[in-house]
């Protein structure tokens, strides 16, 4: 039978000269607490005193079983120093029966000696209490996170108790500077960030006492503001500064979406491949988008790929053995993953174009391998809203990328707009509608709407962006681009020879449209000095399973194309790009861009071969510096200067192809 006696609380907290003297033999400068008991125990022999500690954020009281002499409970216990603990002790008889309980919260902290009495009648015992810091562990994951302002993070804490087991309960939450980032401490939404301000502050997870920390770091977009085309120069992007923004970079598959064959498949170098972009001076990148889940028509192995943007409930399983999509039920994690990696691109100067679709989903282009049609959210077999993306029972979900069927263009317009809705507040985007859909089955009409689509919802939010359209394949045609309502395309055609952009439309030159993969640096040379912005498919570190065989990665030729295509960013920043056009006819390379200004005259001419190049510089007054870049090396030479008013003659000082500068101070 259970007897319940009820503690009486003489004191609850001592401090200073209300501390009972300590014991003789103790050490008053330890951090030694004792914990004075008294319980009456007529007609119990008590066998074994249970002390428990708790906190109000502890779920899992810590126990300690205290061995008694003469019924009075003997023993040390260790308590880590920090917030308010409630004690209990239970006593309990031979039979284990529990006799007598009590209670008492006290706060503990390190160095502090608080002395407490229960009594419960007059027996008495010491129970030492060891105060420790550090008895407990607290993790707070991310440990970092980079934030615009109005982002959001939730963070998680993980607790270990001393034998590194978790510990269950909720912790409390503070910042550091909240005029940088807050963060909620009760209720369901404990441990969620936002970002206030530009600046850095520390957020932790407190525990018992012990905290854990993450750092905050709130950037300011380093833009002037989102990307349009420029009235003065349409061959450009300008910003909110009026100056041309010439965009060059590398893109590769798995950038947004992890893809591999595993499932879930290995996460992609994401931070990496930043740093790569960042160490090679480029600023733009394409993210990359694969609709479906499963199966790729590029290689014979079974790839996966995730996340994807539409949640799975617990049901029928699809044909990848997993539940099937509720097209109605966008997954947040996808969103939040393609925001955060636009944000942190953002800050390395980074502009992100965003592929909404991809014609290589939705048909097995290239034959005998995997159809990625069978892993597509619009394969009937895949989703439970009785969606069929293939009508003609083809086996192919090329319908997709038409009009055709108003209930899948209903879906893609739904996961627009949650993509705008997703990235519309920050300028370092760019959309395009698709990669490389089929020509001739109605995809041209398709992207069309797409875009028109984009600009009337970008219409009422607070920013617009720049919407593209890349070449169809196979059998696509440029004149189809250039007819569209895009504000950039991404044409077909080959790396040797550049056409001059001529100013209807900006021109991203990406060499996944033109060749594959494939290496041509004078390729970068012919796209500046030709008006066109180059965008490499690279295969950055190898990793990507479905294009194994098809490049050397070895090959230097691919660290020299990366390279020029910086040094090419480099010029076109130096320059006074929105003043310049392209001018075969000025040069005997037929490689020209030009300012004809009478005051600030500039010319980058690229030299194929090297050797001797005729420059006309006729009605230009004044001299200009002349200079010399060597594409192998990016060593730049100044070699003086050269007056206007006739052509001139230049040579180059080494071998190879060569880059010439010509400008006046």
């Amino acid at each position: 039978m259970r007897r319940l006696i009820t503690a009486t609380l003489l004191s609850l907290i001592a401090f200073g000269s209300c501390l009972p003297r300590e014991p003789a033999g103790v050490d008053g400068g330890a951090v030694l607490t004792k914990l004075f008991i008294s319980a009456a125990l007529t007609g119990t022999t008590v066998a074994m005193v249970v002390v428990e500690v708790t906190a109000p954020d502890i779920g899992t009281p810590l126990v300690f079983n205290i061995p008694t002499v003469n019924g009075v409970a003997a023993g040390a216990i260790t308590v880590p120093a920090g917030s308010n603990r409630t004690i209990t002790l239970r006593a309990y008889d031979a039979g284990g029966v529990e006799t007598h309980t009590g209670s008492v919260t006290l706060s503990i902290q390190p160095g502090m000696n608080p002395a407490v009495s229960i009594v419960l009648n007059p027996l008495t015992g010491d129970v030492p209490i060891t105060v420790t810091l550090g008895s407990f562990s607290v993790a707070v994951g991310p440990a970092t996170a980079t934030l615009a302002p109005g982002d959001t993070v939730r963070l998680t804490a993980t607790v270990l108790d001393p034998n590194s087991n978790p510990v269950t309960g909720q912790v409390a939450w503070a910042t550091v500077a909240p005029g940088v980032a807050t963060v909620v401490s009760t209720g369901q939404q404990t441990g969620r960030v936002t970002a206030v301000g530009p600046g850095q502050t520390t957020v932790v997870a407190v525990y018992g006492g012990i905290a854990g920390p993450a750092t905050i770091t709130v950037t300011q977009p380093a833009f002037a503001g989102p990307l349009r085309v420029s009235p003065v120069n349409p061959r450009y992007f300008t910003d909110g500064s009026g100056r041309a923004i010439y965009l060059t970079g590398a893109h590769t598959w798995p950038n947004f979406q992890d893809v591999g064959l595993t499932d879930p498949p290995v996460a992609f170098n994401w931070a990496g491949y930043l740093d790569f972009l960042e160490q090679h001076h480029l600023n733009v990148m394409k993210l990359w988008r694969w609709e479906q889940v499963k199966w790729s028509a590029e290689t014979p192995d079974v790839v996966w790929i995730d996340p994807t943007p539409y949640l799975r409930p617990v049901g029928p399983n699809a044909l990848d053995g997993k539940p099937k999509f509720d097209l109605t039920q966008f997954n947040p994690a996808y969103f939040d993953r393609m925001r955060q990696r636009v944000i942190e691109a953002g800050q390395r100067g980074i502009y992100v174009s965003i592929m909404l679709f991809d014609g290589w989903s939705i048909e097995n282009k290239i034959g005998g391998i995997h159809n990625p049609w069978t892993g597509h959210p619009f394969n009937r077999d895949n989703n439970i809203n009785g969606i069929n993306g293939d009508p003609n029972n083809d086996g192919e979900g090329l319908e997709t990328h038409t009009l055709q069927i108003p209930a899948v263009v209903a879906f893609q317009e739904a996961y627009v707009r949650r993509v705008v809705d997703a990235v519309n507040d920050l300028d370092n985007v760019l959309y395009e509608i698709s990669n490389e859909s089929r020509a001739g089955t109605g995809a041209e009409a398709w992207q069309e709407h797409m875009i028109q689509f984009i600009h009337q919802y970008e219409a009422t939010k607070p920013k617009r962006h720049p919407v593209g359209m890349t070449a169809l394949w196979p059998g696509g045609a440029n004149a189809d681009l250039f007819a569209s309502s895009a504000d950039w395309i991404a044409p077909n055609g080959g790396m040797d020879f550049v056409v001059p952009a001529d100013g209807r439309k900006v021109i991203l030159l990406d060499s996944d449209h033109l060749c594959g993969l494939c290496i041509d640096e004078p390729w970068v040379w012919r796209s500046l000095t030709r008006g066109v912005n180059p965008m490499l498919m690279d295969p950055f570190d190898g990793a990507y399973a479905p294009t194994a065989g098809h490049y050397d990665l070895s090959d230097p030729g691919w660290e020299l194309v990366r390279r020029n295509l910086g040094y090419a960013l480099t010029f076109a920043t130096r320059m006074n790009l929105v003043a310049m056009q392209p001018r075969m006819d000025l040069t005997s390379s037929f490689y020209c861009l030009a300012n004809l200004a009478p005051v600030g005259a500039e010319f980058l001419v690229y030299l194929p071969t090297g050797g001797a190049e005729l420059v006309n510089l006729t009605g230009i007054t004044g001299s200009l510096t002349v200079e010399w870049l060597d594409p192998r090396t990016g060593q730049i030479t100044v070699a003086g200067t050269v007056t206007g008013g006739a052509p001139r003659s230049f040579t180059a000082p080494f071998s190879g192809d060569a880059v010439l500068y010509l400008h006046q101070q």
